[in-house]
């Protein structure tokens, strides 16, 4: 059987390679997203900063396991979403994350 669910989301594992001296450092959050209707799909250019942005706060319901540089746990709000969502790495990584999800896309295939 196939469940029809008015509002579906999901949360998935993201990593998201973070840039340090000489490479990059592979580090994960958790997201939890909500599955847009086909009407609201119009991502525009999702390489570009601002669209995959707007993307992301309609698609993002929350973030978990994030801390601050002394590893304290952050709760999650619209200022932190704004900083997380600031960074080009971190975009990148969730928006391939929800798209993956969506498609279930294996990349290098």
């Amino acid at each position: 059987m196939f469940r029809i669910v008015d509002n579906p989301e999901f949360t998935h594992s993201v990593e998201v390679q973070v840039p340090v001296d000489g490479g990059w450092k592979a580090e994960t959050l958790k997201a939890r997203f909500r599955i847009l209707p086909e009407a609201e799909t119009d991502t525009g250019d999702l390489g570009a900063a601002e669209a995959s942005k707007e993307y992301l706060r309609r698609v993002l319901v929350r973030l978990e396991d994030l801390v601050d540089e002394a590893g304290k746990a952050l709760d999650y709000n619209d200022e932190l979403r704004e900083r997380v969502l600031a960074l080009p790495h971190v975009r990148l990584a969730l928006v391939r994350a929800y798209v993956r999800a969506q498609t279930r896309v294996v990349e290098g295939n």
